[in-house]
């Protein structure tokens, strides 16, 4: 991670801070989707709901559920993150050396604002059409009226049997 005028030890602690925040996100993420996917498990055999479809449908809910986790794992990544350096005594060799608490904060909240900044990209750009995707997806094999976008070629209708295309609407 590169900042304009930052030093090694900057980078270092922002490094920290994001690699215990990946960390965390990831174990978040595994816990909740395995919840995720033992709920979608008891649809499956309704309509054409298959485990394949249920673990799709899981996957296209991950990007929903980071951008809802990112912010606690944020915050466990700092705590672990500098709880570690802290636990070496790394911290403590930065503040005998000159660093003051004020000089040790700003790349945590360099890492801060990159993760606050990947959290508005995700939201604004990878959930909406995620679950859009999702929902259709799931509510086609469950054999209800549905809706399933084709990437851009319009949208699917399905009513029981009967399957309506639609490119336009006027």
């Amino acid at each position: 991670m590169r900042f304009p005028g930052a030093t090694l030890v900057d980078r270092y602690l922002a490094a920290a801070v994001l690699a215990g925040a990946g960390t965390a996100l990831a174990v978040l993420l595994a816990l909740f989707a395995f919840g995720s996917l033992v709920n979608e498990l008891e649809e499956v055999g309704r309509g054409g709901y298959t485990v394949a479809l249920a673990l799709e449908y899981v996957l296209l809910g991950l990007p929903a559920l980071a951008h809802q986790l990112l912010p606690v794992a944020a915050l466990l990544g700092a705590m672990v993150g500098l709880g570690g350096l802290a636990a070496r005594g790394e911290l403590v060799a930065l503040r005998a050396a000159g660093a003051s608490r004020g000089r040790l904060l700003l790349p945590v909240l360099l890492a801060a604002l990159a993760l606050a900044a990947a959290a508005a990209a995700l939201g604004e750009l990878v959930v909406p059409a995620a679950e859009r995707q999702a929902r259709a997806l799931r509510a086609v094999a469950l054999g209800g009226g549905g809706v399933r976008l084709e990437g851009g070629q319009g949208v699917w209708l399905r009513q029981g049997g009967r399957l309506v295309h639609a490119e336009r609407a006027w």
